[in-house]
C-alpha cells in the first residue's frame, strides 16, 4: 500500500510542478504589465488677499481663491503609448464693490494613442474636451459662457514625432472640431460661430431657434512640450493649430498654453500660466471708438489672452 502511495505521489509530482511554474509565469506578466501604467497626479490651492484703508494710490479690497487638479494616467511598451490628461481649474475673486466673478475655469481632458512606425515616428489618434464649470460675463451684465456654452471637442489623426519623453509634434491631415452651445440665449445670438436664430422682421418673433453645435472638418498640427529648464522650475506647453478645409481654410485657429511651475519646497510652489486662443468664427464686441456704444464694425474676431499667477499649497500623489 506504501509502495502504491509513494508510487501515485512521484506520478502527480510534475503536475504539480508545472503548476507552479505557470502561476508564477502569470504573476510576473501581471506584474510586468502594471510596470507599463503610469499614475501622476497633483492638486493645488492658492489664495490671495488685498486689502486697502484711507490709501491716497487707490486700489480695491479683495479675496482670491484657485484650485487645479492635474492627473495623469500613461500606458507604455515597446510598440505602442497612451496617453491621458485631466486638467481641472477653477478660481474665484471677491471684490468689496463688484462681489464674486471666477477668474479661472478649466475642464481640459485629452486622450492620445500611438503605435510605433518607425524609429521616432508613432501612428497616432488623439481626442481631446474642453468647457467650463461656472456661467462667465464679458461685463456685469453680458453673459458670455456656462457648462458646454462652450463646449469643444476634436479628434485629430496622424503622425506623431517624439525623438524624446519631452516632446511630440502631431502632424494630423485629418481632424474634426465640434463645438458645442448648449445655452438658448448664446445659442439664438450666434455665439461661437453657431448658426444664430431667425427672427420676424414684422414682429420681432422668434422663427427658427440658434442651433446648439457646429461641426467642422480639416486638418490639425499639435505641439507638446515639457521640460525643467531650471533647477525646481519646469516649463509646459502645448499649442493646437486647427485649418477647417471647408471654410476660409486660410484663417488658422490658435490655442497655445504655456505654464511656468516653480517649486519652493515639498508644499509651497508659484506657476504662471498663460493662455492664448484665436478662432475667427468667435466674434466679440469692444467699445473702440470711446462712445459707450458697440456698432457693428466694432464686432469682430480678436485674439484672446488670460494669465494667471499663483502661489500656494501643492500635494502630489
Amino acid at each position: 500500500m506504501k509502495k502504491r502511495v509513494i508510487l501515485y505521489l512521484l506520478a502527480i509530482l510534475p503536475f504539480f510542478s508545472f503548476a507552479q511554474d505557470d502561476t508564477k509565469k502569470d504573476s510576473a506578466a501581471v506584474a510586468d504589465s502594471l510596470k507599463k501604467w503610469k499614475f501622476m497626479g497633483s492638486f493645488s490651492l492658492t489664495t490671495n488677499q488685498a486689502s486697502y484703508t484711507n490709501w491716497a494710490s487707490g486700489g480695491e479690497t479683495a479675496i482670491s481663491a484657485g484650485s487645479l487638479f492635474l492627473y495623469n494616467i500613461s500606458y507604455i511598451n515597446k510598440k505602442s503609448q497612451w496617453e491621458n490628461v485631466f486638467k481641472l481649474g477653477y478660481g474665484i475673486v471677491w471684490q468689496k464693490t463688484n462681489g464674486r466673478k471666477k477668474s479661472d475655469d478649466i475642464i481640459d481632458i485629452s486622450s492620445k494613442f500611438g503605435y510605433k512606425s518607425y524609429k521616432n515616428w508613432y501612428y497616432s489618434i488623439i481626442a481631446g474636451f474642453n468647457t467650463q464649470f461656472d456661467k462667465g460675463f464679458m461685463s456685469d451684465t453680458i453673459f458670455s459662457s456656462e457648462f458646454m456654452s462652450p463646449g469643444y471637442l476634436s479628434f485629430s489623426i496622424g503622425m506623431d514625432y517624439k525623438p524624446n519623453p519631452s516632446f511630440s509634434l502631431l502632424i494630423a491631415p485629418l481632424a474634426g472640431k465640434f463645438t458645442f452651445v448648449q445655452n438658448e440665449t448664446l445659442a439664438n445670438a450666434g455665439a461661437y460661430g453657431v448658426k444664430p436664430a431667425v427672427y420676424s422682421e414684422v414682429t420681432g418673433k422668434l422663427i427658427t431657434p440658434g442651433e446648439t453645435s457646429k461641426s467642422e472638418f480639416g486638418g490639425a498640427i499639435k505641439i507638446n512640450y515639457k521640460k525643467e529648464i531650471l533647477k525646481n522650475m519646469t516649463l509646459i506647453t502645448k499649442l493646437d493649430l486647427f485649418s477647417n478645409y471647408l471654410k476660409s481654410p486660410e484663417k488658422i485657429d490658435i490655442m497655445w498654453d504655456l505654464d511656468i511651475n516653480m517649486k519652493v519646497n515639498k508644499y509651497i510652489t508659484a506657476s504662471i500660466s498663460t493662455k492664448l486662443l484665436y478662432d475667427y468664427d468667435i466674434k466679440i464686441g469692444k467699445d473702440e471708438n470711446k462712445n459707450e456704444i458697440i456698432e457693428t464694425n466694432e464686432i469682430k474676431d480678436r485674439v484672446q489672452f488670460k494669465e494667471v499667477i499663483a502661489v500656494g499649497f501643492t500635494y502630489k500623489f
